[in-house]
């Protein structure tokens, strides 16, 4: 397989990393606005093509793959393209700048016969996986509540990502889409219908938001609390709790407490140990082997990409409007 890479920042550089550890997968060409910063990628992984243009990458017949490690604004107009030039697309997160974005690069996805899978890594954390098993055997009982938290003492990138005309937002999109995308899924997928949200921008002073709160409620009854920052003047506490009627679990350091049957207010904790894991790479990986055989029950696909910004652009819409919102 031969894989183009547009965008050669911090996240084309690992991209292009993790590639080059896949047997049977080449780097072949890389596109970049900074000519400088493409030269540098190309030199570091033995890239043999620079293209100044990310359309004449994704037009040449030699490639098979292209990921899209740009802004948000450019995730769009650039994977449909090269979905229809015939090319699998794994594209970063946040998917777009909104659902409707997101659909349509599903639609062509689907249209085109190609792979679409976006950058959701956590869920390729073992502690992840560990969690997502539990769940489908039925360990957790019914899940009927969900705390995802990614919030940051002092940690607000610079740059596009405090531009909403390149971003779409700001800590929601950058961040908090990992847990809001990591939490639905461990919880069956289900079918958002409203969300309340308030934003915040007092410490950063951006054109996004610094910090959001939000509570999703779905078809199910399930409801999720939300909370993405960039900066609180608290530590850091990233966490994903799931509450079921017969267990609970803390996902990002694993552990599981749940109640001994025929004991009253008897409960016990546990905390597997793991394998530690580059969950880029796993990400990489699982990316390639569904060219070949098709988007499995973890792929983090365009179809989950759409509920996920419906979810985001819900929350968006309630903290602006001041008052909950329906999601269709």
């Amino acid at each position: 397989m031969k894989v183009g890479i547009i965008g050669a920042g911090g996240m084309g550089r690992v991209y292009a990393r993790s590639f080059r550890q896949i047997s049977g997968v080449k780097v072949y060409a890389v596109n970049d606005i900074d000519e400088n910063r493409m030269k540098q990628l190309a030199e570091e992984y033995n890239v043999p093509v620079q293209y100044k243009s990310w359309e004449d990458l994704v037009e040449d017949p030699e490639i098979d793959a292209v990921a899209v490690c740009t802004p948000p604004a450019f995730h769009k107009e650039m994977t449909v393209k090269a979905l229809k030039n015939g090319k699998h697309v794994i594209c970063e997160k946040p998917p777009a700048l909104n659902a409707a974005e997101a659909k349509e690069m599903a639609d062509e996805a689907e249209k085109q016969h190609r792979v679409l899978m976006f950058g959701f890594q956590w869920r390729f954390l073992p502690q992840a996986e560990y969690v997502w098993n539990l769940a489908r055997k039925g360990f957790f009982g019914e899940i009927y509540r969900a705390r995802a938290r990614y919030l940051r003492m002092q940690g607000a990138p610079a740059g596009w990502f405090r531009l909403k005309k390149y971003a779409g937002g700001g800590a929601l999109m950058d961040i908090g889409v990992h847990v809001i995308d990591l939490a639905w899924w461990l919880t069956g997928r289900r079918k958002p219908v409203k969300a309340l949200g308030a934003s915040y921008d007092l410490l950063g002073n951006f054109e996004v938001d610094d910090t959001f709160i939000g509570y999703v409620l779905f078809d199910n009854g399930l409801s999720m609390i939300v909370e993405a920052s960039w900066l609180q003047n608290w530590p850091n506490e990233i966490e994903i709790k799931l509450y079921g009627t017969k267990a609970g679990a803390e996902v990002t350091q694993l552990e599981i407490c749940r109640k001994i049957e025929g004991i009253t207010g008897a409960y016990v904790s546990t905390k597997p140990i793991l394998e530690k894991r580059d969950t880029q790479l796993a990400k990489i990986k699982h990316f390639v082997d569904i060219t070949k055989t098709g988007p499995t029950e973890h792929t983090p696909t365009g179809e989950d990409a759409v509920t996920v910004m419906k979810i985001i652009d819900a929350l968006y819409k309630s903290s602006s409007e001041g008052t909950p919102v329906k999601i269709d």
